[in-house]
């Protein structure tokens, strides 16, 4: 799902710098730029966390490296997402958005599910991230 989220943003993107005669001079559109940018380095992330889970773990240096890139992968994720729904609420406000959807109490409710999203799969990054810490700082009785 996030390499499909990805693609849609890199392909919109390219899709908008074709057709745009300026670009990048409104907070929309520096605010996508930005998570264009951080999409990428998810991307790449992303890559070297799934490259560092496939080797084996020789001891705690290897297990350290992999918590710390799979934690900074998510981490930058849910930048991505924060920055991408900024550039989205902004850009509920662009004309070419208002002119295809006219009603401002419609866009209104897009702005609030827009961030309602974004803020619960925030909640849901940290929640896991603690658990999995819990899990790995609890030693086994007996």
């Amino acid at each position: 799902m996030e390499i499909t989220g990805a693609l849609l943003i890199i392909v919109g993107s390219i899709e908008v710098i074709k057709y745009k005669q300026q670009h990048f001079t409104s907070l929309h559109g520096i605010l996508g730029v930005c998570a264009f940018i951080a999409t990428l380095i998810t991307l790449l992330n992303g890559a070297m966390t799934s490259l560092i889970t496939k080797f084996p773990s020789y001891g705690i240096t290897a297990i350290s490296l992999t918590t710390a890139s799979k934690c900074l992968h998510g981490i930058t994720g849910i930048g991505t997402l924060f920055l991408a729904a900024a550039s989205l609420h902004y850009g509920y406000n662009k004309g070419s958005f208002r002119r295809w959807i006219d009603n401002e109490h419609f866009i209104i409710v897009l702005k609030v599910f827009t961030w309602i999203f974004t803020i619960f799969v925030g909640f849901e990054f940290w929640i896991v991230l603690v658990k999995r810490i819990k899990c790995k700082n609890t030693k086994p009785m007996g």
